[in-house]
């Protein structure tokens, strides 16, 4: 058998076995091309016609009127040349020309493939070694799902004899379009779904590989794959396996007992969402089963032994109710959890680090794509190798790349199915073979450590990702030639310290100090990085130019700098790519990446990246590669060439973002062109404009033969053209643009689902909720700025979130603005409203960035506070280690408490000082006032030469900064902020010895600027929050602490005042309001706890009486803990109405019974509770259960919840964490008299156990976009 499956001695079977292979698809249709002939000569069959269609292994192929043959195999691209067998594995008999009938699936499912493969019109035999044969089952995606459930058995195999259940994936040697899954979950490939078990194994030396299968079970014990018992010798592999509904003690892959002499093996999987165990295996016979490399998320267990000693390697345990259970065999290793049960329990068992009590970090585990982040630092490069492992070697990831392909940049394993790509970086500068920076003078010195350089003299701004850096390691004389070091940037930390790899991708050998270096960059030309011609100053060669992405598992950055216009024409050809290796062109933009950003903001800058080519007969640039990504660009197609595209497009999966783009050509054409039938080709945020008004061309056209292809155009604005945006055959999905200022807006046929699109044109824009006949304002039209203008009331506010898009989730504007609230139409957001800040009326510019020179941002909020440690959710992991302090409720979300003993310590980081302008904001609650001198931010020493900054406060409630540009001695400023024992926002200023302080975003008197100390010495101190360097300590409540290496402008502290804010908006124009008849924030300002109140909000004055329910933490500041206790409960005055939304954030500890999140004070009311088994129920009080949903919510975490219900259809939908979570029917006669009550119902009975918080009631069905926007409000995270 394949990959080392090691049988019992007796039962080896037969060597050189035919290979028989019969396709499963869901479709009888002809798949054939064209009307070919077939010759066949020993097997080797060539078709007159190349078949391009849906086909590929296993496929029958009817010919010479009634002869048949089985694909076996691909061998040439041309789609001409395909190898076939018989039935039972031999060679057809030769013949030349005959005509071909037809190409076919074999089965219309595995089901009856498994059942009548043994029949005489295939093998003739259920005995598979006496017949010497491999019985091979690919599976196709075709229509849809196969629904019925699969039994392996009643086959007698062997190790060389066995079955093999699989997807075809090669489209070199199998099939012509993949069939599985890139470790994601994939409607658009094979998938078995079924309500029992999904693949009951009977038959030993059976192989499952790169299914995908989901269960819904129907009754208990049923499961995705089960192995029955005494069943041995299997191989699961690069499976994903999932549950649809609630239906307890169900499983993902159960192996039951397994006889001794066999070994089996399961590895490269993903099981999620089972309520039950995803990994569970019973009386297995002692280290015989090896599970290597699976992960595991969101189920009741991850991984169950109770049998006999699993070893488990390199397995990734998730959010499972528990991660780890049983006893595993010692030989177990690497195995990492979120809990603390992982088998491994040394402190360094997993990369350095310990294997439990992790934070894993995936792509988006919301939306079920459990890659791991490139970021992600706690399973990734934590593994063992296994390549060489005595039981089962193997190198390879769930979506097929290598694990660790020697010199290539990965240097350990990831723990889990997924291994991360290698990121690669290089940088293109139009005509710059000069060099950036040089130290040939020997002035400066480099060391490199761990990857990272320090530079002794900054670099200049525009140095970041991508550039090359030669170091002289070579010993020649102090010259750069061919023996030195080649290295390139990949991260930037500021002007002195960058993060270098080589061009592997590899971390580089430590250097000690030198002083000799030179930085280029990699290439002068975009077109000359695509084929991999370096910049001819560099004298060492390196990779580049038609790489194999997939097989050497990396995923390329090629960012794009301005230092002069790119002008030579690109074709992305020659690539090979995948889904996780793909290839991002793109401007740099964030400190982290380089000191001065590259891209445009929203206009066009000429001081940008620009790709501009004069006289255009045909592209500017043109993709043929799959997996592209075009961020952030500039094209200009100009003069008059023929046919000229700026951007042409001919290939699948491609996005096109962030661009502007103009066309200054007499001749034009089509400027975003898609041509042919590709698929997956997504358009989004960019400006297409013709600089003039003779209305020629097409803005964006998506031309395809067929329906089967998608294009998906999002929140484009287009002007001045013939056409503004084309779409043939419904190939494009078109949602949120704007076209003005055309003949002709939207052209042919959209896809049904396309709206919230804006033309001025009559009649035009495709979509239900569309606007037509509708002028939008612009900036400056006229001079080509197309951001939304403030006074605009077309576009602003009247689009549809996208941000869980199924098809490209997306949440920022082309400005890279976050998209929050009621988004707007085009690529600009505009300054936008949300329920939060800015306020309605707020005057803030729609381009701040509180971002950029962010060197330490500690929230304090749930999350990031964990054990002794606080996160920085900034980029530069300042965390600190606290000292005594403790959590308590604190301005935004949860804060900090300081008692006046107590501090937080963070680690020395030059980022921290040694700057001529720094910020620091936070706010603040005294827990007493005429103290003495309290510490808040410190940085400073006694000792002299390690002095940076002090911020404490005086006995008369001021703010007092003191200053040290030298290390020795200071200055010291004082601000009359008179500060007490409400909450504070302060913001303190200093720019180049300039000094201003701000109290709630207004500015307060000071002594006057600093004189004689005008920037920041770059002190060795740790900063510490809560005390000073003479040991003088806050007494108090501290939140939102920030600091910058910048100074921030009066609207950026405004707007950082506003964000702390807990003022609930009554005036907004947002959606969100609409409808809203009670909002119990439970919030400090919303509750009066002298009284038991807790207010309503809304407006309406349904407040509520407090019983019993005590304040927390919550989720969004203050929430209530309520502990199942009789008479505990926040009783209302609202009563219910017969249409209506219910919401709410809870964290439930304990489900032993029904627990009512909002119930009735007496029966037939509606109640919206969490039933034992963790769905939410709708009930009839007392009397009927209306609806359940199928997804469950998190045991001792927080979960947004929400429920709608219209008594006049009877429709009912649940949502968990922004998500859809179960619908149906049911028209329920509700008693709508009743008071409604938070917590409990009948004043307390089966009461909530856990945390309740932000709960709100509409009168109206909210969309699933409004609900999916409110859970957002709760769940926002500082970008990094």
């Amino acid at each position: 058998m394949d990959d080392n499956l090691t049988p019992a001695v007796s039962d080896a079977g037969l060597i050189n076995p035919d290979q028989v292979y019969y396709s499963v698809g869901q479709s009888v249709a002809n798949l054939m091309s064209g009307a070919p002939t077939v010759t066949i000569t020993g097997g080797a069959g060539v078709f007159s016609v190349a078949q391009t269609g849906n086909i590929g292994v296993g496929d029958r192929v009817t010919y010479n009127t009634s002869a048949v043959a089985y694909i076996s195999a691909k061998t040439n691209a041309d789609g001409m040349h395909w190898s076939l067998v018989t039935a039972t594995g031999g060679l057809p008999g030769d013949i030349s020309n005959s005509a071909v009938v037809s190409i076919t699936r074999e089965f219309t499912s595995l089901n009856s493939a498994e059942a009548a493969a043994s029949n005489i019109f295939h093998i003739n035999s259920s005995d598979l070694v006496s017949a010497n044969v491999v019985l091979n089952l690919p599976c196709y995606y075709d229509t849809g799902a196969d629904t019925t459930e699969v039994t392996v058995d009643s086959y007698t195999t062997s190790a060389n004899n066995y079955i093999k259940i699989y997807t075809p994936n090669n489209t070199s040697t199998e099939v012509n379009n993949s069939q599985r899954h890139q470790g994601k979950w994939d409607d658009g490939k094979y998938r078995l779904n079924v309500t029992g078990i999904g693949i009951l194994n009977s038959a030993h030396y059976t192989i499952i590989d790169g299914l995908q299968i989901s269960i819904s079970p129907n009754d208990t014990y049923r499961y995705g794959i089960r192995g029955n018992n005494n069943i041995g010798g299997m191989k699961i592999s690069n499976n994903i396996i999932k549950q649809l509904n609630a239906q307890d003690n169900s499983g993902g892959i159960y192996i039951a007992t397994m006889p001794s002499g066999y070994k089996s093996f399961a590895y490269n999987n993903i099981i999620y969402d089972i309520v039950g165990s995803a990994y569970f295996f019973s009386s297995v016979d002692i280290e015989s089963f090896y599970i290597f490399n699976n992960t595991a998320h969101g189920n009741t267990v991850g991984f169950r032994d109770s049998g006999q000693d699993i070893i488990v390697k390199n397995n990734l345990a998730y959010d499972n109710g528990t991660d780890y259970v049983g006893t595993f065999s010692s030989s177990s290793t690497n195995n990492i959890s979120k809990d603390a049960t992982s088998p491994n329990s040394g402190s360094t068992d997993c990369g350095g680090h310990s294997c439990r009590s992790q934070t894993i970090s995936f792509v988006d585990a919301i939306n079920k794509d459990f890659h791991l982040s490139p970021s992600d630092t706690a399973a990734k490069n934590a593994g063992a190798d296994l390549s060489a492992d005595a039981n089962f070697p193997f190198n390879t990831d769930i979506d097929g790349s290598f694990r660790l392909h020697q010199g290539f940049g990965a240097t350990q394993w990831d723990i889990g199915a997924d291994e991360t790509a290698t990121q690669i970086f290089r940088s293109v500068g139009p005509s710059a073979t000069a060099v950036l920076e040089s130290d040939t003078a020997h002035a400066r010195n480099v060391t490199l450590t761990s990857g990272v350089a320090t530079f002794s003299n900054a670099l200049a701004d525009n140095i970041g990702v991508g550039d090359a850096i030669l170091i002289d390691t070579g010993g020649t004389a102090d010259a750069i030639d061919t023996s030195d070091t080649l290295l390139f940037v990949h991260g930037r930390t500021d002007s002195t310290h960058y993060t270098l790899r080589t061009h592997t991708g590899a971390i580089p050998t430590d250097i000690t100090v030198n002083n000799t270096y030179q930085i280029f960059r990699a290439y002068t030309s975009l077109s000359n990085a695509e084929a991999g011609t370096k910049n001819t100053s560099i004298p060492i060669t390196f990779n580049g130019g038609n790489r194999d992405l997939v097989v050497n598992n990396e995923q390329w950055n090629i960012a794009c700098y301005g230092d002069a216009v790119d002008t030579t024409s690109v074709t992305i050809d020659g690539w090979n790519t995948g889904e996780n290796n793909f290839i991002k062109v793109y401007t740099p933009v964030y400190t982290e990446e380089v000191g001065v950003s590259q891209r445009h903001k929203g206009n066009w800058d000429d001081g940008k990246y620009q790709l501009s080519k004069e006289n255009v007969n045909g592209y500017t640039i043109y993709i043929l590669d799959e997996y592209i990504e075009i961020d952030g660009l500039q094209f200009d197609v100009s003069g008059t060439g023929t046919h000229p595209n700026a951007v042409k497009i001919g290939a699948n999966n491609i996005i096109l973002s962030n661009s502007m783009i103009k066309d200054s050509s007499l001749n034009s054409e089509y400027i975003i062109n898609i041509e042919g039938t590709f698929g997956d080709v997504k358009v989004i945020n960019n400006i297409v404009y013709r600089i003039d008004d003779l209305k020629v061309g097409t803005g964006i056209r998506s031309y395809s033969s067929t329906n089967l292809s998608m294009g998906y155009f999002y929140n484009n604005t287009v002007n001045g053209f013939n056409v503004g945006i084309e779409s043939r055959n419904n190939s494009v999905l078109a949602k949120n643009n704007i076209v003005q200022n055309c003949t002709n807006g939207y052209n042919s046929g959209f896809d049904a689902s396309s709206d919230y699109n804006i033309s001025d044109l009559a009649a035009d824009a495709p979509g239900a909720n569309s606007k037509n006949s509708t002028t939008v304002s612009f900036v400056d039209a006229t001079n080509k700025d197309f951001h939304l203008s403030s006074s605009d009331t077309a576009a602003r506010n009247a689009g549809i979130s996208l941000a869980n898009d199924s098809a490209l989730p997306f949440d920022t504007d082309i400005d890279g603005q976050e998209r929050t609230g009621q988004w707007s139409v085009g690529a600009d957001d505009g300054p936008g409203v949300t329920v939060q800040t800015p306020a309605p009326n707020s005057t803030e510019s729609p381009n701040l960035d509180i971002n950029t020179g962010l060197v330490g941002y500690w929230s304090f909020d749930g999350e990031t506070v964990s054990g002794s440690t606080v996160e920085d959710l900034s980029s530069y992991k300042n965390d600190g280690t606290i000292s005594g302090v403790t959590k308590a409720i604190g301005k935004r979300g949860q804060g900090m408490n300081f008692d006046g003993n107590d501090y937080i310590q963070v680690n020395d980081n030059d980022m921290l000082d040694g700057a001529n302008a720094m910020s620091w904001s936070f706010w603040i609650k005294l827990a007493d006032t005429g103290s003495s001198n309290r510490g808040i931010i410190n940085k400073y020493i006694t000792s002299v030469g390690g002095r940076s900054y002090n911020i404490f406060i005086d006995a008369g409630e001021d703010i007092n900064l003191r200053i040290s540009s030298d290390g020795v001695n200071n200055e010291i400023q004082i601000a009359q902020t008179n500060l007490d024992t409400n909450w504070n926002h302060v913001a303190i200023i200093f720019n180049n010895g300039a000094f201003n302080v701000y109290k709630n975003g207004q500015v307060v008197s000071d002594d006057g600027d600093f004189t004689s100390h005008i920037s920041v010495y770059a002190g060795s101190d740790d900063l510490d929050l809560g005390r000073d360097y003479s040991g003088n300590y806050y007494n108090g409540q501290f939140d939102e602490t920030r600091i910058y290496n910048r100074a921030l402008t009066i609207d950026e502290i405004g707007h950082l005042y506003r964000m702390g804010e807990d003022k609930f908006q009554t005036t907004q124009t947002d959606k969100l309001t609409d409808g809203l008849v009670g909002m119990w924030s439970f919030d400090g300002p919303d509750v009066n706890i002298a009284t038991n109140t807790a207010f309503d909000r809304s407006g309406n004055g349904n407040n509520g009486t407090i019983s019993g329910a005590t304040p927390v933490i919550g989720k969004k500041g203050q929430g209530f803990s309520f502990n199942a206790i009789q008479n505990q409960y926040v009783g209302t005055v609202k009563t219910f109405d017969p249409i209506f939304t219910y919401v709410a954030w809870i964290n439930v500890s304990s489900v032993s019974a029904v627990r009512y999140i909002i119930g009735p004070l007496g029966n037939g009311a509606p109640g919206f509770s969490v039933n034992t088994n963790r769905t939410l129920l709708l009930q009839r009080t007392g009397i009927a259960t209306v609806g359940s949903s199928t997804g469950t919510v998190t045991l001792n975490s927080w979960n947004h919840i929400a429920v709608t219900y219209n008594s006049s259809t009877g429709d009912y939908s649940f949502y968990i964490n922004g998500a859809l979570a179960g619908n149906g029917n049911n028209i329920a006669s509700f008693i709508l008299t009743q008071w409604l009550q938070i917590g409990a119902r009948y004043s307390g009975n089966l009461g909530f156990q856990g945390k309740i918080d932000e709960v709100r009631v509409y009168d109206r069905v909210l969309s699933e976009e409004e609900i999916d926007d409110l859970y957002r409000l709760g769940s926002v995270k500082i970008k990094k």
